[in-house]
């Protein structure tokens, strides 16, 4: 009986836990000038046979940090 109780809790915990989201998505078109002001930078550098890799550097500065700051 103890079991069934047990694993009764753990299962209802396991679905209400993973009924809450708190990521946040925002998508956003950026040109290179708005990019530039906040502090993205986009490097593609050759990979060999592979292609290409493409880096992207996010400064923690400008609409970036109180972005981050406000997480």
């Amino acid at each position: 009986m103890k079991m069934i109780l047990n694993l009764s809790v753990v299962t209802f915990l396991l679905v209400a836990a993973s009924n809450q989201c708190f990521a946040e998505i925002v998508i956003m078109d950026v040109s290179r000038a708005k990019a530039k002001e906040m502090g993205v930078a986009i490097r593609p550098h050759k990979n060999g046979d592979a292609g290409v890799m493409v880096r992207l550097e996010f400064r923690t500065n400008g609409a970036l940090k109180t972005s981050i700051a406000s997480s």
